[in-house]
Parts: structure tokens; C-alpha cells; sequence
């Protein structure tokens, strides 16, 4: 199996018979094998939650804790139809995994077939998501604040959770997700002068910090711009539409218009060119895909 997966020649690889942790096994030991990511499709996102920590830990046994992580792509929870935003927790985890395939940061990615079948943007779009500061870096406080809100980062003070930034003064606090403290800035005029992790619960100083990476908490930036040709899109119905001139806010449902305004036309293999793909059961996920196309054929013609 290893000699025809490194040949790296079209075709599939069948391995039966393995219960889950020894698919995962394998799974871990063929990143680690052919130096390639790896994308494991299984066939919902409840599925995806419960082998992503096993998958981590085989991970980190073969390749350490510094490599390339587990990431996991969860498919949206809420019909396009419906007029209802996924849930906050599932646009996260979408915006760090596509942020983290398409900067060749993550090894594996665990997927569920809804995902998989899903067309995306270009990778670029994805890679632009995340932002790293430096102390010493050229820092403008709009810009920044404008950064933070448009990746999905809500105001609150003082900040207390994952996804929440402050600004006092020249001091501007953010929680970024899967940090295990927030970031303090201090900015002299445009430059950043301190960074620093602290302990939000008592405010104290953990220690000071050269770099920072602030990961979005969406899978694309909602700049005002970018807003206002939805609100056009969502009023007439064409991208081309009078966007409102001033300021306006994401709505319910949005992320389901995005295709109005930016075309996706890549697959998920755009974004992790060399992957090889890992099927769970692929019988079951051939069913399933089925299931899927189905509901939302039956959802669009209810809804017409």
C-alpha cells in the first residue's frame, strides 16, 4: 500500500477491515510516511468531532507536538434556505481550518463529506485571513480594529473569551481562538511597542511576546465593502446592485449570498493541491452525499 500511495500515480488504495483506531493509525502514519497533507473524509461532523482528538494524538506521537496540526472542516449545520446562519462555533472552525490548509499549516484535515463537497475560494482569499503583529511592527489602530471586526472579532470590555478584542486608548486587548491567554498591544502612535499574554480572569501578565497571529473566526472578511454587495445582492438579487452608501452589518443568513458576490469555483483539493484523501467507509459516504444533494434539491423546491 505504502509503494502505490508513493508513487503518487491516479488511482485508490483499499485497506478493509480496521476498526477506528486503526484507521486513524494509518492515517497518521501515511502523513507522516509521504510528507504530503493528508484530508480524511467521514460522514458528518459529529463523526469529525469524535476521531479529530485521537487523530491528534497519533499525530503528535509520530511527527511532535511543533509540526503541522489536525484541523477539522466542519460542514455548515443550517440549510441555505432557511435564512439562519450556521453556528457561531462552526464558522470559527471553518475560517482557522481553510486559513490553515491554504497556508500548508495544517497535516491533516479531518472532513466531513457535506464540506467536501462544497466549492470554495481561491486560496489566496483564505491565506489572507489570519494577520501576524510583530513588537516593533508598523500598527495603524483603525486599521487593525477594522481587521479584527471584519474576521469576526466582537467588541467587549473588559475582554473575558475567545473572539473578543478591546481598545483603551493606545491599548488594544484581543482573545484570538485557541490561544490559551489573550494579547495585550500597547501602541506609541503607529508603532507597537509591547506585546504580551495575560490572564483575562486577573489581568496579570503572563509574559511578554514577539510575535502574535490573530486566526479569523470566518471564512471570509466582511470588510464594508465586501457587506454592502450583499446587502445589494440580498435587496435585488444581482451583485451589481446599489450597495447602500453607508454603514451596514452582516445579517442572519448571510454567508449563504456569499456566492452572489464572490464566485467559488475551486474544490477543497485546490486549497491542498498534493493531499492524499482518506475515505471512511466509502460506501457509506457515497449514501451520504446522496442525502445530501437530495435534501437540498427537496429544500429549493419547497422553497420556489
Amino acid at each position: 500500500a505504502w509503494r502505490a500511495l508513493e508513487q503518487s500515480a491516479p488511482g485508490e488504495v483499499s485497506v478493509a477491515g480496521l476498526t477506528d483506531t486503526a484507521k486513524l493509525l494509518v492515517t497518521a502514519l501515511a502523513q507522516r510516511t509521504l510528507g504530503r497533507p493528508v484530508i480524511f473524509v467521514v460522514g458528518s461532523n459529529r463523526r469529525a468531532e469524535a476521531l479529530a482528538e485521537p487523530l491528534r494524538f497519533f499525530h503528535s506521537l509520530l511527527a511532535g507536538p511543533d509540526s503541522a496540526g489536525v484541523v477539522t472542516l466542519p460542514a455548515y449545520d443550517q440549510s441555505p434556505y432557511r435564512g439562519l446562519s450556521p453556528h457561531p462555533a462552526i464558522v470559527a472552525a471553518r475560517g482557522v481550518g481553510l486559513w490553515r490548509l491554504a497556508t500548508g499549516q495544517a497535516a491533516l484535515a479531518v472532513v466531513p463529506v457535506g464540506a467536501l463537497l462544497q466549492r470554495y475560494q481561491e486560496r489566496e482569499v483564505y491565506a489572507a485571513l489570519a494577520r501576524t503583529v510583530r513588537r516593533g511592527d508598523a500598527v495603524g489602530l483603525e486599521d487593525l480594529v477594522g481587521y479584527l471586526e471584519s474576521v469576526g472579532y466582537e467588541r467587549a470590555e473588559p475582554v473575558e473569551m475567545a473572539g473578543q478584542y478591546s481598545v483603551r486608548g493606545g491599548i488594544v486587548d484581543v482573545f484570538p481562538p485557541e490561544a490559551s491567554h489573550a494579547i495585550r498591544m500597547e501602541l506609541f502612535g503607529d508603532t507597537l511597542e509591547e506585546l504580551r499574554a495575560f490572564d483575562p480572569a486577573t489581568q496579570r501578565s503572563v509574559g511578554p511576546m514577539t510575535e502574535a497571529v490573530f486566526l479569523p473566526l470566518t471564512e471570509v472578511s466582511r470588510r464594508q465593502e465586501f457587506l454592502r454587495q450583499l446587502w445589494a445582492s440580498k435587496e435585488g438579487g444581482e451583485p451589481a446592485g446599489e450597495a447602500p452608501s453607508y454603514s451596514v452589518s452582516a445579517f442572519p443568513g448571510w454567508e449563504f449570498l456569499v456566492p452572489l458576490v464572490m464566485r467559488p469555483e475551486k474544490s477543497l483539493l485546490d486549497l491542498a493541491p498534493r493531499a492524499l484523501v482518506v475515505f471512511d467507509e466509502p460506501e457509506s459516504l457515497r449514501e451520504q452525499a446522496r442525502e445530501f444533494w437530495d435534501k437540498l434539491e427537496a429544500e429549493y423546491a419547497a422553497r420556489k
